[in-house]
């Protein structure tokens, strides 16, 4: 699925939010949920997260954000309602050591 169809496909099922996802090292789903309108965003710089907030990563609050990079090829509807809208979960690549990583 590319960027257009995706789009196409969240205004058809009226889905406001995508829930960017990764597992962790320990197998944990991490997860959290950005507006449709940041889905290039999402796409190319990645979602942060919070590294030192990441069990196991072993950085302080002063170290980098944790980028996961959307992967549309991995995207489904997800029955849920957040913040007021529906949300789609799109599974994403993480990119420790490269340029996301920051």
């Amino acid at each position: 699925m590319n960027q257009q169809a995706a789009k196409k496909f969240f205004e058809e099922h009226k889905i406001r939010y995508v829930l960017a996802q990764f597992v962790d090292i320990h197998g944990a789903a991490k997860a959290k949920a950005v507006p449709i309108e940041h889905l290039e965003m999402v796409l190319t710089d990645g979602a942060g997260f919070a590294g030192f907030a990441l069990w196991g990563f072993g950085m302080g609050p002063e170290g980098p954000d944790y980028m996961a990079v959307g992967d549309l090829s991995r995207i489904e509807a997800a029955i849920a309602d957040v913040m007021g809208g529906s949300a789609a979960r799109l599974l994403a690549r993480s990119l420790p050591g490269v340029e996301g990583f920051r």
